[in-house]
């Protein structure tokens, strides 16, 4: 099979004194190794945050199944709405949810609270994106009408290889099930109105769960982080 590598190599407009970037002793053959990964036909991505790091590189590793079988199977784990590319700000809140979902080795439930408009769906959205690469499978799931939360996990249970359910609890109770034998899942439950509607459909285990809600009562699930405007700035 092939053998896939991972090269990191600094551009050319990163500052710095030059003899940072040249080795003394084997500064042509860095040259000819540049110009060879310019023109041997591979992948190349130029990012220039630890954020934009991570999306590439977890765009790159999904890109890498040798099969078109295998490659629809795993973006079928991963539904999540595409990114604003206008999103702006919110750095300290998105640390502080990652650090919240990452403080313990079980389940951890982390709901967004704030008002409409104030922009809950579209940090989760970023938050998924921009730690992607923690994760191999991440699934949206509308929340606001309670009766369509059950069906919506229980589609998660064909790309994930189960066999057909008699009915939607029984597909959620394997979904579950199956996500308890997992790690590096997300589940975003979004615009959730009652912590009780959730409840059924936890899966426990190993995983994150992140809420965004209008909503107070949540703190019976975990955590809850209130999200504010954005100042002018």
């Amino acid at each position: 099979g092939a053998l896939w590598r991972l090269v990191f190599l600094l551009g050319e407009s990163t500052e710095g004194p030059a003899d940072l970037f040249v080795d003394l002793e084997y500064g042509p053959r860095q040259a000819a190794f540049r110009a060879r990964l310019a023109t041997g036909g591979l992948t190349l991505a130029t990012v220039t945050t630890p954020e934009g790091l991570s999306e590439v590189l977890f765009q790159a590793l999904r890109d890498l199944p040798s099969t078109d079988t295998e490659r629809a199977g795993l973006e079928q784990l991963w539904n999540i709405p595409p990114r604003n590319s206008n999103f702006t700000g919110r750095a300290r809140e998105l640390d502080q949810i990652r650090a919240s979902l990452s403080a313990r080795n079980v389940m951890t439930v982390q709901a967004l609270r704030g008002m409409g408009g104030v922009g809950k769906t579209h940090t989760a959205i970023e938050y998924a994106h921009r730690y992607a690469s923690n994760y191999q499978l991440a699934w949206w799931i509308a929340a606001e009408q309670p009766s369509l939360i059950a069906e919506q996990l229980a589609v998660l249970g064909a790309p994930l290889g189960l066999p057909a359910a008699p009915d939607t609890t029984a597909a959620v109770r394997a979904v579950c099930g199956e996500l308890r034998k997992r790690q590096g899942w997300l589940l975003i439950f979004d615009n959730a109105e009652r912590a009780e509607d959730l409840r059924p459909v936890l899966p426990g285990g190993t995983g994150h769960v992140l809420v965004t809600t209008r909503r107070s009562g949540f703190r019976v699930l975990g955590p809850v982080f209130d999200l504010d405007v954005l100042d002018r700035a």
